[in-house]
């Protein structure tokens, strides 16, 4: 039984040479799929957090960030926190969307520039109910592209976590190896 089925894939393979093609790429396919990939799992990540920052839901976000996590913008993992608590709660609306994600891996340890546009509305204040486009609060119709670093190291139990994050003024060049952890 086995032999014919192997003398049948033979002889269609033969006759019909195309298939090789396509058994080849469904291969490629299955690996890309079946293995995870570090840019893959980190891009994973960052569109996750994305998706939690705009539910406004801090019980989820703060599995991601590491027990280390510093940023000399929002100071420590307790500090962001609390920082990030007291914005959500100031917020009635926010959209944000994600243009481009550059990632460099080493190792452990990964840096990846964001680049994302955000649209928001607060819920109290001279800007209550008004949508701001940016993160510098413009009431334009544009909607300027923001730029933000990210460093991310890989936990002991496999997982990526957010170890730095860093507000980029427009303009930044791409990620060099100084902006490796």
């Amino acid at each position: 039984m086995a032999r014919e089925f192997a003398r049948f894939i033979g002889m269609e393979l033969r006759r019909r040479p195309y298939l090789i093609g396509f058994l080849v790429v469904l291969a490629g396919l299955a690996v890309w799929a079946l293995i995870p990939f570090p840019k893959r799992t980190i891009k994973h990540v960052i569109v996750r957090a994305t998706k939690i920052v705009e539910a406004r839901d801090i019980e989820r976000l703060e599995p991601l960030f590491s027990d280390k996590f510093f940023s000399t913008q929002t100071g420590d993992r307790a500090k962001t926190i609390q920082l990030l608590t007291a914005a959500f709660d100031e917020l009635t609306a926010l959209d944000i969307k994600i243009k481009r994600i550059r990632i460099e891996v080493s190792g452990d340890t990964a840096a990846a520039i964001v680049e994302f546009t955000i649209v928001w509305t607060m819920r109290r204040g001279e800007l209550a109910n008004m949508q701001v486009r940016g993160l510098r609060g413009e009431q334009s119709l544009s909607n300027p592209i923001e730029r933000v670093r990210l460093r991310l190291a890989r936990s002991p139990d496999g997982y990526w976590q957010f170890t730095d994050a860093e507000l980029l003024e427009a303009g930044t060049p791409r990620i060099s190896r100084k902006d490796m952890p």
